[in-house]
């Protein structure tokens, strides 16, 4: 049987920044109540909007990072306080011309939007990694809200995804990681429906891990 979707709906604004032109990651602030961050695939800025009514809360750009395939963001702790975890994990962009067989997730300071930082230069700290099998397609990023250990999870047309983390302790800023497997993930399937591709996912604030199957685009 498949998915049942509510068919009422309620608008809470209208998204007007000109800086979002392709919209690839939600990650909720853990530094400032209210705020999603939105990224795009391959251009170095993140939007910081309002869950309120989708106003625009901050921009910002990061200055020392060239995106191959921002494919997911996600936030969580970090040695700073709260940080945004951007995932350069995809194999298939249009700037790779060839897939990449290491991918690196950048960890970045979020803002302190509520005390006035709205705009300006971010600095990313890069942590290199790749599969302890072979190069993967992936399009989710996880942080664990207590212990910050990274999840990624690969994306499979198919629906059989495989969940992977970074070592801890989470070894030095440039130093290439091995991940370690974790499990494997099935996402249902239908026969009316081939988009079971795993493209975004959070760890629940409770500590309970909740994954979320997006079809196409």
């Amino acid at each position: 049987m498949g998915d049942t979707f509510s068919t009422t709906y309620t608008t809470q604004g209208t998204v007007t920044s000109t800086a979002i032109v392709e919209p690839s990651g939600l990650a909720t602030s853990r530094l400032t109540p209210g705020v999603l961050y939105v990224h795009n695939e391959d251009t170095t800025a993140i939007v910081a909007i309002s869950t309120t009514d989708a106003s625009t809360r901050g921009t910002f750009n990061v200055s020392n990072v060239t995106p191959a395939d921002w494919e997911d963001v996600a936030t969580g702790p970090c040695p700073t306080g709260q940080c945004i975890y951007m995932g350069d994990i995809g194999r298939a962009s249009a700037s790779l011309p060839t897939p990449p067989s290491t991918f690196t997730v950048y960890r970045i300071p979020e803002p302190n939007i509520g005390a006035g930082q709205t705009s300006g230069d971010l600095t990313a700290q890069a942590f290199p990694f790749k599969y302890p099998d072979s190069p993967k397609d992936a399009e989710t990023i996880m942080v664990h809200p207590t212990t910050g250990d990274i999840y990624i999870i690969t994306k499979s047309y198919a629906g059989a995804s495989k969940v992977y983390k970074f070592p801890q302790p989470l070894p030095a800023p440039g130093t290439m990681s091995t991940l370690v497997f974790v499990a494997d993930l099935q996402l249902p399937t239908s026969t009316t429906d081939t988009n079971h591709r795993n493209r975004g996912a959070r760890c629940h604030p409770k500590r309970r891990t909740r994954a979320i199957a997006e079809g196409a685009g």
